[in-house]
């Protein structure tokens, strides 16, 4: 899977020392077109465009595959002594005035005066901090996958607004062993999903050059497509004492503005400004009247 990381998520991946890393395989986008329009259309008319910089030599946003994001993010991390405990679950946590006692499957307990839950829109720590949720399933799916295409896309994305939902097709960096690539986000009712899923892949193909067109030249699948059920998802509280929620364990949305990961780069970021800044006046870091400015900001 790859992701569009915006301009202010890349300023931030940059001042922690991982954008230089990343850069190299990631993939400008330059512009972006939006219609609205039946598949059956024989012109797909752009009624929304957008193009530019939002600085000089600095694109609104790039497409970057998630194990190069990943990679970049665990070396950085180990360069500055962060410690990474893997393969073993959190079973409970216990807060108090002073700190929070976290219970991990191997028995081992760690003590913090902060516990950040940033794992996922079905987060666990969240169901044992006692946090409730509205959700809304929409009942549609994603289906996710590579494209390789004859021609070059010259760094423009696309989405069409068709009437089973978005139809997104997301510049990748050309390779050499597959050519020029896009990501498409391609979106139907859950059981239109399955179905497409099921079919060989010659229907699959067809079904995707319907909806992707001949611009681009001959098209082909380059990966197995996997499809995840859209929904929303809003924790009814950010922050309990001692503990907060960020990324999708905060907030999960439909990804037709690719503002899934961003919204969780934001939280980081501004859950790193009030504890940098509470620490810096004094405050204890964990206290809830802190954790609350970091709730009413992001919320």
């Amino acid at each position: 899977r790859a992701s569009a990381i915006a301009a202010a998520a890349a300023r931030m991946l940059d001042a922690l020392g991982c954008w230089e890393e990343i850069a190299p395989q990631a993939q400008a986008m330059t512009e972006m077109i939006v219609t609205d329009s039946r598949t059956s259309d024989p012109v797909r008319p752009v009624f929304l465009t957008f193009d530019g910089e939002v600085a000089p030599g600095e694109p609104f946003a790039h497409m970057v595959f998630n194990r190069d994001l990943n990679a970049a993010l665990r070396r950085r991390a180990g360069e500055l002594g962060v410690d990474l405990i893997e393969g073993v679950g959190v079973t409970g946590f216990d807060a108090n005035a002073q700190e929070a006692l976290v219970h991990l499957a191997d028995g081992v307990s760690l003590r913090t005066r902060l516990l950040v839950a940033a794992d996922g829109v079905r987060s666990r720590l969240r169901d044992m901090a006692g946090i409730g949720t509205v959700e809304w399933d929409y009942g549609q799916s994603g289906i996710v996958c590579t494209i390789g295409h004859e021609r070059p896309h010259g760094g423009r994305a696309e989405e069409h607004f068709l009437p089973a939902g978005p139809f997104a097709i997301l510049p990748l960096k050309p390779d050499d062993k597959d050519g020029n690539r896009s990501s498409i986000v391609w979106t139907e009712r859950t059981e239109d999903a399955d179905r497409l899923l099921a079919e060989d892949e010659l229907v699959f193909e067809a079904e995707l050059e319907t909806r992707f067109g001949l611009k681009l030249g001959e098209i082909r699948v380059l990966d197995k497509p996997r499809a995840w059920p859209l929904g929303l998802m809003l924790a009814r509280d950010f922050v309990r004492p001692r503990f907060a929620l960020a990324g999708d364990a905060a907030h999960g949305i439909h990804p037709i503005a690719g503002q899934g990961l961003n919204l969780g780069f934001k939280d980081a970021a501004a859950l790193a400004e009030i504890v940098v800044e509470a620490d810096r006046l004094g405050e204890d870091i964990g206290a809830i009247d802190v954790l609350e400015r970091y709730q009413q900001w992001r919320r």
